[in-house]
């Protein structure tokens, strides 16, 4: 996935969870051996619009 660009998300369901994984990439090891030890976390927000709106 890449921020601000559509993708198409097929069978919503509007009884059951709707559940997607995504991929972290880009990240630069050595930087990421110097940030301090413990649980990070971060809110993505997803909008979804029927495709027969756009």
């Amino acid at each position: 996935m890449t921020g601000n660009v559509p993708l198409d998300w097929v069978n919503l369901s509007s009884t059951a969870p709707n559940i997607r994984s995504i991929e972290v990439s880009g990240i630069n090891q050595d930087r990421a051996d110097m940030a301090p030890a413990g649980l990070y976390h971060d809110t993505i927000t997803i909008s979804i619009t029927p495709k027969d709106t756009l």
